[in-house]
């Protein structure tokens, strides 16, 4: 409790059990009752009966619990909800709370024989946004148990893309297949995933451009298309994917493994920067989400880095 004192002053007087008694004065009363506010608030954390009731519920339920609060407004929600519950399954369904970061590493490690690093990689962000997302409504009280383990590094990718004699090798190949030509010909010259040029629809096309709707990074993108080549399409297309690998492999270019049909886009934001084009530009019309992304194409730029050479230290040759 908190008294006045004869001289202005209060005094906190706590007691705790039989034999111990706290007293301490304060200038103000506001002072006097913050004090006896905290002390009491660490005296209860610190108490095993005040201890907060555990919280049993498994995986799967937590789960269910960020899609029911967060992940149902997602775009790929459902999708994301699947694989967090066969990763749920596989890990056993723990009791979410008991769940370690020493347990999803014998997962990954065992996982690893099978499946790609960007494969577990994905897996563990989705399940550690689980956590971070529940903590953050106050559905869960306890650490993101993910929160300190490392994806694992992947070495960057080369980024292959055809020049212009392989372009009209495939062309000539493509050509006899009508939509998959026309499919293929909107990625090559719009930068388009193979899934949004398939899609199109007659109203996607106005005022000479492409507009997407949608899309994998959320944004919508508009981009201008070719009148001769917006002039041939009857939308939508019944393109086919394995009918322009059958194409490709014709074609006899270099495989480009892991692929297919996005080297289209490759080809196209690489010719983008070699051309003259800016990354800014080209992070718009990818509808990339961060410009990190669009800059695995900088150094294809006439200009990139050319200040090497221009600034470096001045020597005879």
């Amino acid at each position: 409790m908190v008294r006045k004192n004869p001289n202005g002053t209060f005094t906190v007087d706590i007691t705790q059990g039989r034999n111990k008694r706290i007293q301490k004065r304060f200038k103000t009363r506001q002072e006097a009752q913050g004090y006896e506010r905290n002390f009491i608030t660490e005296v209860y954390q610190n108490k095993d009966w005040a201890s907060v009731k555990k919280d049993n519920r498994t995986l799967l339920d937590l789960i269910e619990a960020w899609y029911a609060m967060h992940g149902q407004s997602l775009r790929d929600g459902e999708q994301r909800k699947a694989l967090l519950k066969k990763v749920a399954n596989d890990l056993g369904n723990p009791i979410a709370s008991d769940f370690s970061a020493k347990d999803f590493a014998h997962y990954r490690a065992k996982k690893l024989k099978v499946h790609k690093p960007k494969t577990i990689n994905n897996k563990q962000t989705y399940l550690s946004s689980v956590f971070n997302e529940l903590r953050r409504l106050k559905e869960v009280n306890y650490p993101n148990p993910l929160a300190e383990v490392r994806t694992i590094r992947i070495p960057e990718r080369e980024l292959f893309y055809l020049d212009d004699e392989e372009i009209k090798k495939l062309f000539k190949e493509l050509k006899q297949y009508k939509d998959t030509y026309l499919c293929a010909l909107i990625c090559l010259t719009c930068g388009t995933r193979w899934g949004e040029a398939r899609s199109l629809q007659p109203e996607h096309i106005r005022n000479g451009k492409i507009c997407l709707f949608n899309t994998k990074s959320g944004k919508n993108r508009y981009i201008p298309i070719n009148p001769k080549l917006e002039a041939q399409l009857d939308l939508p297309l019944a393109a086919n994917k394995n009918t322009f690998a059958s194409c490709y492999e014709r074609s006899g270019i270099k495989k480009a493994q892991g692929q297919s049909t996005h080297i289209l886009r490759h080809t196209f934001a690489s010719h983008f920067i070699m051309n003259g084009g800016d990354v800014l530009s080209l992070q718009k019309v990818l509808g990339h989400s961060t410009l990190t992304m669009t800059m695995r194409y900088a150094h294809l730029s006439p200009d990139h880095l050319n200040d090497v050479i221009k600034y470096a230290p001045v020597v005879d040759l």
